[in-house]
């Protein structure tokens, strides 16, 4: 029996089978529907896709507040504060930190109240929690007021869905062989500003962790998720707007707390000039000299609200910004809808592989719960490694996948 068990251990390989097509029918139909966070996640390793959304297997709940839950907590107040904002005709631009201090203190009260966790933690640790919430608000909400005051483009929708009963209708995908993908979703805030006759958006997704834009990660299809924000708003906004809207950037902020270096700062105003160089967003934007300034108006050599650089005649400076033509941004759109549509076949197609994807930097296995199923070995059975390429190489090769679309 010992001999027997080392044998089947001896040939053991991490494989997973490809489902047969009445498994797949049965679990995700002929209609696939997702968000696209779900469709990275088949990207980054199909086996870990299929275990948490074909099987839709789940880990034991601790009644615990880790990580990710304070990630959700600050979105939803950041959400609550905007929508306070709106709801009581002020702007962005002319609120004071008194205003943001009054209404983010009564933000975490509300919500202090109604939290399970006060039953678990001593009144001491809650306190200290409830304090380090509101310091990591303050800042937020004031980075994202200085942004707003930069330039001309005005909040104007938080927690805007795309989806069949949403804010504006999903974006849809036809597939060759009959089959249809269905993307849905839900920006966190998206601003816009009227150039003459035309309304330019720019959206912005709140991230509670590290994660900055690398136009390789979206070729990778390991990063989708801004290009189908813009992708919805492009060609739905007007469902939101009355009107067709343009894209003007697409932008990550990051909700944190920033350790800044007050060294030869003489004055308050040059620590709150590095404060605000932390809260810089990633992302990219659209290269329009106007859309640029209407972002940050008084920006000089280095932008502190956009990836950009000016030189002293006021153009970019391409190779230290992150900017696209409008043309640039089509083939975005182009590329990811015809990603998302091969990412959609491939799963109706049954692929379950035990493969993840490893761009150099990240590797998805490092927070994935699923490892004591997969039994994955990064030695024996080795990454689907990705390249990152230069941003130049990227759009060169996203002209040759567009031309492949046209013709």
């Amino acid at each position: 029996a010992r001999l027997e068990k080392a044998r089947q251990f001896s040939s053991f390989s991490h494989r997973a089978q490809r489902l047969s097509a009445s498994c797949v029918r049965s679990l995700y139909g002929t209609q696939l529907k997702g968000s696209i966070s779900q469709f990275e996640r088949y990207a980054s390793c199909p086996f870990s896709y299929f275990i948490q959304y074909g099987l839709r297997a789940k880990e034991r709940k601790i009644l615990d507040l880790s990580a990710p839950d304070i990630g959700w907590l600050l979105h939803t107040m950041i959400d609550s504060f905007s929508k306070y904002v709106i709801s009581h005709n002020d702007s962005f631009r002319d609120i004071d930190e008194a205003y943001c201090e009054r209404v983010v203190d009564g933000l975490i009260a509300q919500m202090a109240d109604r939290m399970f966790i006060k039953n678990l933690y001593s009144e001491k640790k809650l306190r200290l929690l409830l304090k380090r919430l509101k310091q990591l608000l303050l800042r937020s909400v004031w980075a994202i007021c200085q942004h707003v005051r930069a330039g001309n483009f005005e909040p104007c929708a938080f927690e805007v869905s795309f989806d069949k009963n949403g804010d504006m209708p999903p974006v849809k995908i036809e597939l060759p062989t009959g089959e249809s993908i269905t993307l849905v979703g839900r920006i966190d805030r998206i601003d816009a500003m009227t150039k003459g006759a035309e309304l330019f958006v720019r959206i912005v997704d709140y991230k509670s962790g590290m994660k900055n834009f690398r136009l390789s990660d979206i070729y990778n299809r390991l990063s989708l998720q801004l290009a189908v924000y813009i992708t919805a708003v492009w060609e739905n906004g007007e469902a939101l707007f009355q009107k067709e809207a343009n894209p003007a950037g697409m932008f990550y902020f990051r909700l944190n707390d920033p350790v800044i270096s007050t060294a030869g700062a003489s004055e308050e105003q040059e620590a709150r000039g590095e404060l605000l160089k932390k809260y810089k967003m990633s992302g990219l934007v659209l290269d329009d000299r106007d859309i640029i300034e209407a972002m940050d108006r008084g920006a000089d050599g280095f932008s502190k609200v956009i990836p950009v650089r000016l030189n002293k005649a006021g153009e970019v400076v391409h190779s230290s910004s992150s900017s696209a033509t409008l043309e640039q941004f089509s083939r975005l759109k182009q590329f990811v809808k015809k990603a998302a549509g091969e990412i959609g076949r491939e799963i109706l197609s049954g692929r379950t592989d035990i493969y993840p994807a490893h761009d150099g930097k990240t590797s998805p296995c490092t927070y994935c719960p699923y490892h004591s199923i997969c039994s994955f070995d990064e030695k024996a059975d080795g990454y689907h490694k990705l390249k990152n390429s230069p941003d130049e190489e990227i759009w060169s090769m996203l002209a040759e996948c567009d031309n492949d679309v046209t013709s």
